[in-house]
C-alpha cells in the first residue's frame, strides 16, 4: 500500500481568532491498495465484489466520539461527533479546538471554534473554552470528556476505484463484470462483462493485469486466491 501525505490547508473557524495558534491539524493521506490483498484467499457470493483496487484519500485526526453540547459563558456550543480537532495554543495554553465554528451567536449562527483542555498525555478533556471578542470564557466539565482518533474517506475528483464483480456460473461458463469509478461517479464507458470456460479446478483466470486462481465453485459461491492486481 502506498501513502502520500498532504498538508491540510483549510482550518475553517479558526480564522480571525487572534489568540488561537494552530500547532497541528488533521492530515489527508493518499492511499492506494487492493481488497483482498495479493496472495489472500477469499470466498465470494454471486453479485458481490470479488476484487477492488483503489486510490483514495483519507482524512485522519482527533474527535470527540460522544460529541458535546452545552453553554459556556452564555454562548451555546454544539460539537458533533464528526468534528475534527486541531492541536492549538488557546489563551496561552495547549488546547484542542474544533476545526470549524461550533460556538453560536445569539441568532444561533456558528461563528467561532470551541476549545478543550485536559491533562497532558491523557485521552480526555476536563475543561471547555470559547473565545469572545476580547476574552476567553471557560468552565470545568462535570465529567471527563473522552477524545480519540478517527478516519474517513474523502471523495476527490481524482479518486479512482476499480472493481471486479462475480456474476456466477451457467453450466461451465463463469461470468465476471468490471466496473470503474472516478470520484463518486461511475464510468459506464469502461464497464465490461467477461466469461471464462471452467473445465476443471483449480483454474487460473486473468482480466487485464489481474490474475486469480479459482479453487472451488459450488452453488452461489466461489473460493479463489488473488495472484496479481489490475
Amino acid at each position: 500500500m502506498k501513502t502520500k501525505f498532504f498538508v491540510l490547508i483549510a482550518l475553517a473557524g479558526l480564522v480571525g481568532c487572534a489568540t488561537v495558534q494552530v500547532v497541528e491539524g488533521p492530515q489527508v493521506v493518499e492511499s492506494s491498495g487492493t481488497i483482498p490483498a495479493v496472495g489472500e484467499t477469499e470466498t465470494v457470493s454471486v453479485g458481490s465484489v470479488m476484487f477492488s483496487q483503489h486510490r483514495v484519500w483519507k482524512k485522519s485526526g482527533l474527535h470527540i466520539p460522544s460529541g458535546y453540547r452545552g453553554k459556556v459563558g452564555g454562548a451555546e456550543v454544539d460539537v458533533a461527533t464528526t468534528d475534527y480537532l486541531v492541536k492549538a495554543v488557546a489563551d496561552s495554553q495547549e488546547a484542542y479546538c474544533t476545526q470549524r465554528a461550533t460556538m453560536k451567536n445569539m441568532l444561533g449562527v456558528p461563528i467561532k471554534p470551541t476549545c478543550f483542555v485536559g491533562p497532558l498525555g491523557a485521552s480526555h478533556f476536563t475543561k471547555v473554552m470559547v473565545p469572545s471578542d476580547a476574552i476567553w470564557w471557560s468552565r470545568e466539565l462535570a465529567e471527563p470528556l473522552r477524545f480519540s482518533k478517527t478516519e474517513e474517506d474523502i471523495v476527490r475528483p481524482d479518486s479512482l476505484r476499480r472493481e471486479l464483480i462475480y456474476l456466477g456460473t451457467a453450466g461451465k461458463i463463469m461470468r465476471i463484470a468490471y466496473r470503474e469509478y472516478l470520484g463518486d461517479m461511475a464510468r459506464p464507458a469502461f464497464a465490461q462483462e467477461v466469461t471464462y470456460d471452467v473445465d476443471k479446478l483449480p483454474l487460473e483466470i486473468a482480466f487485464k493485469n489481474a490474475k486469480f486462481q479459482v479453487l472451488e465453485m459450488g452453488g452461489s459461491t466461489m473460493r479463489y486466491r488473488v495472484l496479481n492486481q489490475l
